[in-house]
């Protein structure tokens, strides 16, 4: 099957080798694209010992149209695909292919391509000299948001042993592909809506899920001229290059994603044979600078290049952060102040926390993480209490190779070791070693800083290499481990309490609640001072009883906490987060600098809450990542809709939740989406009549963990928490002349919307919205006009309500039965002030409104409610379809 346009020179050569084919049972068929060159007049007067038939095609139809024409034409049961640019270089070719077609019992079979001697003009394959190998496979590249194809073996010796294998490959190029007719029909042949590109793949791919095999011949060598076309006009085939990578990207996204992500973490190979690439960060990448994550990351790099992946290190020096290199796949964060927001969105990140949790999870970008780890089950149920996200237990561990068995060293020989670094901090261990060391006790310090303490003159040893600290705890018969502030609170276990265990010290920390957690009463603690004098005089007077101790905790270090046992639990989380359901969150927010102020985005964060811990791993995009790849990667999209319409694609199932702005919707938009959720039971009613897709009513909701009573915010009489938009709004009207102490939060009040007096403040951290709502005596609530007459109840009174608040709202249609009544809700500036006087003068009553409002927003209005209609939908929908490409 070979297909033309305008090629007569490379058509001509094409069919003159293939007269030479030695195998005999060949049929020949040319399809012509209008051809304007006389190719279609050369091919039917050829001369060929095989039957030749040319179909002419008056227009230039499309590479799937046009090689389906020819696929019904032939009478084979083999199928073999040729560019005319193509000629063999043996007589064998085919009979080769057809071989391992039958014996390997595979769909389909490529061969191997090589440029040829160049004798002048344009080729598109310039970049790689003659004579070299052009193909021999092809992988997919896991580097891009979406794994794209890859030539494999460009460039390379095509006389090698590898490039005249026998073997199975990802995917092979249409320019030689023998295909079984069986499987071609079976998968529906070429894709339709592909441009001159990526048809191929797509074969393969689909060939591959109905479970064919693809090999590669690499007997069958062929010369491949690689057509001048695409290099005589380069912005075209750019631009037809990158039409069908997002042809491609739709279609496959999900799936292509996770099958290459999982082929690379578990080293497979099926995929591609680049090995998976993780960078860790670290402070810096020089062990002499002293600080701790530096061995912390090298060990776990470690044991991850153990396991096959490739790791480098990213120091923060000179923001390096932020550059990886360019074949990184995943970073592994050890610190909570690198801004994953500077990094390529592409990228999977992973934070591994293991002290300041609380600083973790301050950071604006901290629920962009898409894999979480937690040293300690006291920072593991932090991040679920706090954070959208939920982490993995991941204490930090040792390296047996380095300090399961360590030989003493007459020079380090102590009673007490100490091992860490002064950096100005207060520690108990300022005080405690000294009057150790004053008892006749020997008492060795190493690490920076301690020259600066007058104390510690006769016990710092100064810095100690790390090759040489597990001979240090070999030698100490008492290891003393200090748990930082940064540590202590969130019963984080030092990496020295590892490290000392497997080199067979005895161990006494301060970190009692994780030593506790991991070792039971394996391991002694102390708490100051006096309590660490008295453990070390017990246990050097009678070491018998914490020996033993020593050597259980010891046995649980070596089987337990391991690096190469914390290398698997990454491994196999980062598996599950490929394996799951993944959502994406798309809100119109168009950068982080004003993130701030949009709803949607804090509406985003607690439905991404809630559907983590149904466990769906989410990420929320902004408009700017709408229409890239990384979007294309979720399963599962969900467009919170604003003012802009948001791309669908036709390998996501992808979901519509209509919370405002009624005046934009339509039947066109609902009928581009699988489901569509209105935060209105009249409006979805309306919209189901005229739409197609399915359409159901799912309302505003809150978030509890968030929006809770906590009366420590001011006390104001009447609270107002809106953005004019820098119109007027009724509800401050109606209360111009008011003598309460009205209180408004929001952007956009200028002194013709409101008297400046009212005015409080531009904006009110989301983190202390509910102090807000939960101190005012009243709350206030209104309404847009379009929101109010089509039955869209505003957030804010989900929010209030489960604050506790009494509030009074412009009446809607459904308000009072979505809120048992508890919401106070009015029609005329008259009945609003009555409401407001008796509220104000009946606090009893608006108490039980606040109880009775949270009460029935926290049984039937959460996200955690709203999350599992979702879910029921949209695995309603998936479990449907496809989520893999191999078995």
């Amino acid at each position: 099957m070979i297909l033309n346009r305008d090629g007569r020179a490379h058509l001509e050569r094409c069919l003159t080798a293939i007269a030479k084919t030695a195998y005999q049972e060949v049929e020949i068929i040319v399809v012509d694209n209008a051809s304007t060159d006389g190719s279609a007049e050369m091919a039917e007067h050829v001369q060929t010992r095989f039957p030749l038939k040319v179909i002419r095609n008056e227009e230039n139809r499309s590479f799937s149209e046009a090689n389906g024409q020819g696929v019904a034409a032939g009478t084979g049961e083999l199928i073999c695909f040729l560019n005319n640019d193509v000629d063999p270089i043996t007589e064998h070719w085919l009979g080769y292919m057809v071989e391992t077609l039958s014996s390997e019992g595979a769909a389909a079979v490529g061969a191997r391509l090589i440029y040829p001697r160049h004798r002048g003009g344009p080729r598109a394959g310039s970049q790689h000299a003659d004579l070299t190998l052009q193909h021999d496979g092809v992988e997919f590249d896991r580097t891009k948001a979406i794994p794209m194809p890859s030539v494999m073996g460009s460039g390379g010796n095509p006389l090698s042993p590898e490039a005249a294998m026998i073997d199975e490959r990802p995917a092979l190029t249409a320019a030689c592909l023998l295909v079984s007719r069986s499987a071609f029909e079976g998968v529906d042949g070429f894709a339709l809506p592909y441009d001159y590109g990526i048809e191929d793949i797509d074969l393969c791919l689909k060939l591959r899920a109905a479970g064919g095999r693809l090999i590669y011949d690499g007997r069958a060598a062929m010369w491949h001229h690689e057509s001048a076309t695409r290099a005589a006009d380069v912005a075209l085939y750019r631009a037809r290059v990158k039409g069908n990578r997002e042809i491609f990207a739709d279609t496959w996204g999900p799936r292509i994603f996770r099958e290459a992500l999982l082929d690379g973490i578990a080293g497979a190979g099926r995929m591609s044979n680049k090995p998976f690439h993780v960078a860790i960060t670290i402070t810096s990448d020089d062990p002499v600078a002293g600080f701790g994550d530096w061995y912390t990351g090298h060990e776990l790099g470690d044991a991850l290049n153990a396991l096959g992946w490739q790791v480098s290190y990213l120091s923060r020096s000179n923001d390096g952060w932020y550059v990886p290199d360019a074949s990184v796949e995943a970073v592994i964060v050890l610190l909570d102040a690198c801004d994953i927001r500077k990094l390529p969105r592409r990228l999977i990140t992973m934070a591994w926390i293991r002290n300041w949790p609380e600083r973790w999870m301050e950071r604006v970008w901290f629920d962009d993480f898409d894999v979480v780890f937690g040293s300690s089950d006291r920072i593991v149920a932090m991040v679920r209490e706090r954070s959208a996200k939920v982490a993995t237990l991941l204490p930090l561990a040792t390296n047996p190779a380095r300090f399961g068995a360590p030989s003493p060293d007459a020079n380090l020989v102590c009673d007490v070791l100490f091992a860490g670094s002064y950096w100005g901090e207060d520690r108990d261990v300022v005080d405690a070693l000294p009057a150790l060391a004053e008892r006749g006790i020997s008492v060795h310090v190493h690490g920076r800083g301690w020259s600066d303490v007058p104390t510690f003159a006769g016990l710092d040893r100064g810095y100690l290499p790390y090759e040489d600290v597990p001979r240090a705890y070999a030698s100490a018969r008492i290891v003393v481990d200090e748990a930082a502030s940064s540590t202590k609170t969130c019963a984080s276990v030092n990496s020295r309490v590892f490290d000392a265990l497997a080199a067979g010290a005895v161990v006494i920390s301060s970190g009692a609640t994780g030593v506790h957690d991991l070792f039971g009463d394996l391991v002694p603690t102390w708490t100051d001072s006096t309590s660490l004098i008295s453990h070390v005089e017990s246990i050097l007077s009678a070491p018998h009883e914490a020996t033993r101790r020593s050597q259980a905790a010891q046995a649980a270090v070596l089987a337990e906490h391991t690096y190469a046992i914390r290398a698997v639990t990454i491994r196999d989380a980062l598996t599950q987060w490929a394996m799951s359901d993944r959502y994406g969150l798309r809100i119109g927010v168009p950068r982080w600098d004003v993130f701030e102020r949009w709803g949607d985005y804090h509406f985003a964060r607690a439905l991404q809450r809630s559907l983590e811990r149904l466990g769906h791993p989410t990420r929320v995009h902004f408009l700017p990542d709408w229409k890239s790849h990384v979007s294309a990667r979720e399963d599962i999209t969900i467009h919170l809709f604003g003012l802009k319409e948001a791309p669908t694609r036709s390998g996501q199932v992808n979901l519509l939740w209509q919370i405002s702005h009624p005046d934009l919707a339509s039947a066109e938009l609902y009928d581009r989406y699988d489901h569509a959720f209105v935060a209105s039971d009249r409006f979805a009613a309306r919209m189901a009549g005229k739409s197609h897709v399915p359409t159901t009513p799912l309302h505003q909701a809150t978030d509890p963990a968030r929006f809770k009573p906590d009366p420590t915010g001011p006390g104001h009489e009447l609270l107002f928490v809106a953005n004019s938009r820098h119109v007027r709004r009724p509800i401050v009207d109606d209360l111009a002349n008011t003598t309460h102490d009205l209180a408004v939060y929001g952007m956009g009040w200028t002194p013709e919307l409101i008297d400046p007096r009212f005015v409080k403040g531009e904006n009110i951290p989301n983190a202390d919205v509910h102090r807000y709502y939960s101190s005012a005596a009243i709350v206030l609530n209104d309404h847009w006009d379009d929101m109010r007459i089509e039955g869209f109840l505003s957030n804010r009174l989900y929010d209030a309500l489960a604050s506790g608040a009494f509030v009074v709202s412009d009446d809607v249609e459904g308000l009072a039965a979505e809120f048992g009544g508890t919401v106070a809700t009015y029609r005329s500036q008259p009945e609003l002030n009555a409401i407001i006087e008796a509220a104000l003068a009946d606090p009893d009553e608006r108490s039980r409104r606040g109880v009775r409002g949270r009460d029935i927003v926290i049984r039937h209005h959460t996200f955690d409610a709203r999350a599992a209609v979702i879910h029921d939908v949209a695995h309603g929908i998936s479990s449907s379809r496809p989520r893999r490409i191999l078995d």
